[in-house]
């Protein structure tokens, strides 16, 4: 939402007023909120002070806790009374959540870890080491759902290689097929020299979601037999 805001001046003679962007969701919390302004600063840049920097503090009326905004306005293709601005950045930065269900936490809380820090990273556009990330979570997840269908070789899971616990304790082919692909493009972010160049960062990310689609209708299919098997 578009706010016309009064910043006080650091460097030049007067307040002057700025329609700002203010954010509609707090960082902290992930609330929508309508903050309330703490205080507004404007600095003036360049040789003739043709552009500012603008400040604002605002504070969640949800959670209680502040963040800054900070804007850019250029003078040079506009009256200098104008009052547009630019949001420049939101400090701390606004991270939105990764939804998983309730199996998929259940079966592999360390996956939902992994994968929200690395969705973290990718947001934070640390594009060189979330693919690292993504690939931790997803041997995470396949050995976590490995183990469930072979509970007896859990220790033996544990310390075998990602390739070879996908080719000899996933039977469901389409599982396979996608953690697989997942692990051959999660080891193309940790090399120096790319296998795959046609796929990409998103291409990982596809196919890590939907083998986590897959097995959680499996984890689903495995209740719905444990239901039929006990009926009430």
């Amino acid at each position: 939402m578009i706010k016309t805001i009064t910043a006080h001046a650091i460097n030049v003679p007067s307040p002057r007023d700025f329609d700002l962007d203010i954010p509609a969701i707090c960082p902290h919390c992930g609330v929508a909120i309508d903050p309330t302004e703490l205080s507004c600063k404007y600095v003036g840049v360049g040789e003739k002070r043709e552009q500012s920097r603008i400040f604002l503090q605002l504070l969640c009326n949800h959670c209680l806790r502040s963040f800054s905004v900070e804007y850019g306005c250029s003078y040079k293709q506009f009256d200098p009374n104008q009052k547009k601005t630019s949001r420049i950045g939101i400090f701390p930065e606004l991270h939105t959540n990764v939804e998983h269900s309730e199996e998929i936490t259940e079966l592999s809380p360390m996956f939902v870890k992994v994968y929200s820090e690395s969705h973290r990273a990718e947001e934070s556009n640390l594009k060189e080491i979330c693919g690292m990330g993504y690939r931790k979570a997803l041997e995470f997840l396949i050995k976590d759902y490995a183990i469930k269908l072979n509970p007896d070789n859990e220790e033996t899971i544990k310390s075998t290689p990602l390739a070879k616990c996908i080719e000899n304790y996933i039977d469901n082919s389409r599982i396979k097929s996608l953690a697989k692909a997942s692990a051959w493009l999660g080891n193309d972010e940790t090399h120096y020299v790319r296998k795959h160049d046609d796929y990409d960062l998103g291409s990982l990310k596809a196919f890590l979601k939907a083998a986590e689609s897959f097995i959680d209708s499996e984890l689903q299919a495995i209740k719905a037999d444990e239901l039929l098997k006990d009926p009430k």
